[in-house]
């Protein structure tokens, strides 16, 4: 205890048990003082560095006591010799207590350092020189050149673990300088340290570093560790840490490149109404912010300037248990802050590319969405409550439309032949508002009808705008049972009839998804160094329908459908291969295949697209053949206002040309 107060190193703390020889020429007289002490178990804090050996001489009472000591344990030996200043005569004329060492390291082990600094662990490797030890008035100056050797170490609030397989670190007086020090992360990708500490007695650290790197993990943690955000961070980085390590502020800007995953952990409940079909409903808090549990960063100050490419995905998870999972892949800018005081705080905008939502419906149904282009997540501050616009659809959805259009079918027996067949439905989902409690509103679609049937679904579509209550018992339908609904007699439909066929076909949609899944990231990976293919989609379904002339359900009588979708120059092209093959025994006596493909080009022109496709369909009459092109333009206004400006400008343009 005494020698701790001694040497005053703040939290820094020796202790072990010891056994002392002392040999005495004259008792009466203070010359040629000998002592062996052996340590035993020489403790360094909690840390174990095994025994340590000191050989003590004394030639007088005015002249300084010599020391010699020795360390060796495990691979390491650390030694030294040196002398302290130790008043035993009466006037003594030398400083009192200093003293100075010069001190041999070999392999000394790196895991000393996690007893000095803060917030690392798993530390391992080894230092390798001569430094000289003084201590005057009791302040210790270290002054000599150390170099690491295979030394590593990880940063416990990022989960990132850094290297160092050769460097120096320079001691001067009491400065440790860093000098384009070459670290490299667990992806062996470099990085450079430069800049100093200073200490006081090897305790109350002053830092002044900065570390960049074009590409480095410097995140890589999971819920457990930090349940603000988590994820796996590969970026385009420059840090800066200042201050006393006990408080220190560390400032990074980075970019995320490919293979970044950013998660976002949101929690709300989900319950089940007849009237709004699924109502979010929002835990009564005064600040959402008291649902952050942040993790301990012991004083450290953290503000980060986040630039999120395309590259990287965010993954925003509402319940991880249902799976109810937002996946994106955009570009934004984010300012997170996480400071001492334990707040959290993100602010800045996300505007997404591309991604997919796992719509979850009462912890049963599972519907993945697409993420369309130009949706808009903004922070303001908490990171729990985001501004979210967003637009999403439901992909690879078909169904007969006989039932949705059958009271404008009536008399019309071509009409109805063709509401038979399985038509591609555009079902949207548009989430507007709190991310915490945001308002849900679906949209139907009919891309590929024509004629009397796009005439009749139009006007279908007008009467349930104007009821939300009856467009959700259609989307109801489709997710669940994959089909439309007579609203007037849900039974009429043959809802109960149709629900072992429901079953089976969700259990084929769900085996179908994983296989889709599989196959996509197969070729995908098969493809990945062929420059001109951006990506490869595959979508396989079978579904079990109604046999028309029985009006049962046959196992064996269904539709079995896929496609192989090519996206090519950075998606500016899409060419889709594919078809159906049905069987119907009853109907036809045989099988059928159709084909179908379809090619999309992305103008330069944003917002204009070209489709040209070709289809074929079965009917009592024969094969149908379809072939058709069709021309889009999107573009979005952020009011109204804008909308009849961005009019009045383009009529004035025209005029004055």
């Amino acid at each position: 205890a005494s020698f701790n107060s001694f040497i005053n190193a703040g939290n820094i703390k020796f202790s072990g048990l010891f056994n002392l020889e002392l040999v005495l020429e004259n008792y009466n007289k203070v010359s040629n003082i000998r002592s062996h002490i052996n340590i035993f178990q020489f403790h360094i804090n909690k840390s174990n560095y095994g025994p340590l050996s000191l050989n003590l001489f004394l030639p007088n009472g005015q002249s300084p006591l010599n020391v010699e000591f020795s360390n060796q344990y495990r691979d390491y030996d650390i030694s030294g010799v040196g002398t302290i200043n130790i008043p035993i005569a009466n006037q003594y004329k030398l400083p009192k207590y200093d003293s100075e060492f010069l001190c041999e390291l070999k392999n000394a082990p790196a895991s000393l350092l996690q007893d000095f600094i803060p917030g690392i662990s798993n530390t391992r490797g080894g230092f390798n020189g001569h430094a000289f030890v003084n201590l005057k008035n009791k302040k210790l100056y270290l002054n000599g050149d150390l170099m690491c050797d295979k030394l590593v170490t990880k940063i416990d609030y990022l989960g990132a673990s850094i290297s160092c397989p050769q460097g120096k670190v320079a001691f001067v007086n009491d400065k440790i300088s860093f000098n384009n020090l070459s670290l490299f992360d667990e992806l062996n990708n470099p990085m450079q340290l430069n800049g100093y500490l200073t200490h006081r007695n090897l305790n109350s650290f002053y830092v002044n570093c900065n570390v960049k790197s074009e590409k480095a993990l410097i995140l890589n943690t999971n819920k457990n560790i930090n349940p603000d955000y988590y994820g796996y961070g590969i970026c385009k980085f420059r840090a800066n840490f200042e201050g006393n390590l006990s408080k220190v502020n560390i400032s990074v800007t980075a970019t995320a490149l490919k293979g970044s995953k950013l998660v976002i952990p949101v929690n709300y409940d989900q319950s089940s109404e007849s009237k709004d079909f699924v109502v979010f409903v929002k835990h009564e808090l005064k600040d959402s912010s008291s649902m952050i549990k942040p993790i301990d960063v012991k004083g450290m100050n953290l503000n980060m300037d986040l630039s999120i490419t395309e590259a990287a995905e965010v993954q925003i998870v509402f319940d991880e248990t249902a799976g109810d999972i937002m996946k994106g892949f955009g570009e934004g800018n984010l300012q997170i802050a996480s400071l001492r005081d334990n707040s959290f705080s993100m602010t800045g905008d996300y505007i997404v590319e591309h991604g997919e939502y796992l719509f979850t419906l009462l912890n049963v149904v599972n519907k993945p969405f697409k993420i369309r282009r130009g949706g808009t997540i903004k922070w303001t501050g908490d990171p729990l409550n985001a501004d979210i616009n967003l637009e999403t659809k439901y992909d690879g959805l078909y169904s007969s439309v006989s039932t949705f259009l059958q009271e404008y079918l009536i008399d019309l027996p071509d009409a109805s032949d063709d509401a038979l067949n399985r038509t591609e439905v555009d079902l949207l989902m548009l989430l507007k508002g709190s991310l915490l409690k945001p308002d849900i509103s679906f949209k139907l679609g009919f891309p590929a009808l024509t004629g009397q049937l796009k005439n009749f679904s139009d006007i279908k579509l007008n009467e349930l705008e104007a009821n939300p209550d009856l467009l959700n018992q259609q989307v109801f339908g489709l997710l669940v049972f994959g089909t439309f609904l007579n609203t007037s007699n849900p039974f009429q439909t043959g809802i109960i009839k149709n629900l072992t066929s429901s079953g089976i076909n969700t259990l084929s949609e769900m085996l179908s998804s994983q296989f889709s899944l599989f196959a996509t990231n197969l070729l995908s990976e098969a493809f990945g160094d062929v420059k001109f293919i951006s990506g490869v989609d595959v979508n396989v379904a079978y579904d079990v329908s109604e046999d028309p002339l029985l009006a049962t359900n046959r196992i064996d009588q269904g539709e079995f459908v896929f496609s192989l979708r090519h996206r090519l120059w950075n998606d500016k092209w899409a060419v889709t291969l594919g078809g159906n093959y049905k069987t119907s025994p009853s109907l036809y006596g045989n099988t059928n295949f159709n084909p179908e493909s379809v090619i999309e080009w992305n103008t330069p022109v944003s917002g204009l697209k070209l489709r040209v496709y070709y289809k074929s369909d079965d009917s009592f009459s024969g094969v149908k053949h379809k072939v058709g092109s069709g021309v889009t333009y999107r573009r979005e206004f952020d009011s109204l206002i804008d909308f009849k400006n961005a009019l009045k400008d383009r009529f004035r343009g025209k005029k004055s040309s």
